[in-house]
């Protein structure tokens, strides 16, 4: 029995000791913290960096190639004709290669090389604006379920304290069993909802600690907001959309394409070098010994059309980007505008819904003493604590809906 209230003592000490030890994160804390630990901005790191090394790989191509190369060829007398072969032939190089000139093909790889670059970085910019827009809905929606379950406890206590009051009503006579039956129902209808705030605040905190790239089950809380701040970025900060950059960029990027395909109908220039022995009796190698230059020059002047045609896919691709800029640009303004308005609207339901909260708390008490003065009925009593509850509820889901609509304004311009 002993050792039973020991463990038990044990097991609460820890339980005190993992709630002390639980900070409370206001929003930028959980935004900072999501920045530097949520998977996705490492996976969009890593997509600069391949392109970094695109971009290095296309450069490489500006200065000439060189290997090392050897070959030995044996040849037997009943093999071959010597005049041939000689009778074999062994050599030991440095060979080298260079373009002089390729139509713009290397300049333009490169150009779009460094815009792919560009567009990784606001690919990079996108996502951590992805990052704070989800952490700052979820942590609304925990301070919204926060808010709401404060007022269902508030609700439980109020209801709660009018259920003595009936059980002493109905000893003397005024109120019947009824009105304890239906005051009962209302308690525990208010108790379900109660506990289920308390299992949407857990499956949010499970949330938040997955954009937080922390332990699922970690303990989480948040501070709590006072009231939703209706303040608003100077249009100087909303000004760029980072998604119709992203899109701008991509047409960017297909433009070179287009000089790309176009460097193919251009002459190419190169020329090959190479410097070591090479001969047929390596004995000799001191005789063998030299250097050979050849210059190599084509142009292309019948390819059935091939060339032709893949300037006219980058063309159309190019195409179908600057469509895609203009189409993203209008869907963008658009929802710009719709979230402009759904801000209006949760400021102008904020406002009504909270005058709505201090009448509703009267009507309550109104109702409440009517009963005890005998005027009134007990379903006038929980009609109106429903009005009570359901304003603040109705206040606290305009708040949310606000911040909700906030979030996503500040997502559209990258914020």
């Amino acid at each position: 029995m002993r050792n039973l209230i020991l463990l038990n003592l044990i097991i609460i000490l820890f339980q005190l000791i993992t709630f002390a030890q639980t900070d409370s994160l206001s929003l930028n804390q959980a935004i900072e913290l999501a920045l530097k630990h949520n998977q996705n901005i490492t996976l969009a790191n890593q997509e600069i960096e391949k392109s970094q090394a695109a971009l290095k790989e296309v450069k490489s191509n500006l200065y000439p190639s060189i290997y090392g190369t050897s070959h030995y060829l044996y040849a037997p007398e009943n093999g071959y004709d010597p005049v041939v072969t000689n009778g074999g032939e062994y050599g030991l190089q440095l060979n080298a290669n260079y373009t002089l000139f390729d139509g713009g093909i290397r300049s333009a790889m490169i150009n779009k090389s460094s815009v792919n670059i560009e567009g990784k970085n606001l690919s990079l910019q996108q996502t951590k604006s992805e990052i704070r827009y989800l952490v700052r809905v979820v942590y609304y929606q925990i301070s919204a379920a926060k808010n709401e379950l404060a007022s269902q406890r508030k609700g439980v206590k109020e209801l709660s304290d009018y259920l003595q009051l009936l059980e002493q009503l109905k000893s003397g006579g005024i109120a019947s069993e009824s009105d304890v039956l239906k005051t009962k129902v209302d308690l525990d209808n208010l108790i379900i909802s109660l506990e289920t705030a308390k299992q949407k605040i857990e499956k949010l905190k499970f949330d938040m600690n997955n954009l937080l790239g922390r332990r699922i089950d970690e303990p989480l809380e948040i501070y709590q907001d006072a009231a939703a701040d209706t303040s608003m970025q100077s249009n100087s900060e909303l000004n760029k959309m980072i998604d119709l950059e992203v899109v701008q960029n991509e047409a960017k990027a297909s433009s070179y394409d287009i000089n790309i395909a176009k460097g193919e109908k251009l002459p190419q220039l190169s020329i090959t070098g190479d410097a070591g022995v090479l001969g047929v009796k390596p004995n000799n190698i001191k005789q063998d010994a030299g250097y050979s230059l050849f210059f190599s020059f084509s142009v292309p002047l019948f390819t059935w059309g091939g060339i032709d045609s893949r300037i006219q896919q980058a063309e159309i691709s190019q195409e179908q980007a600057l469509t895609n800029v203009d189409l993203t640009d209008r869907a963008l303004q658009t929802q710009r505008l719709t979230i402009l308005s759904e801000i209006e609207l949760a400021k102008k339901n904020m406002i009504n819904y909270k005058s709505s909260i201090k009448t509703a708390e009267e009507n309550y008490l109104s109702s409440e003493a009517r009963f005890r003065g005998g005027s009134g009925t007990n379903l006038d009593v929980l009609d109106a604590h429903r009005l009570e509850i359901q304003a603040e509820l109705n206040y606290n889901n305009a708040v949310l809906q606000y911040q909700t609509a906030k979030s996503s304004l500040l997502r559209l311009y990258g914020m």
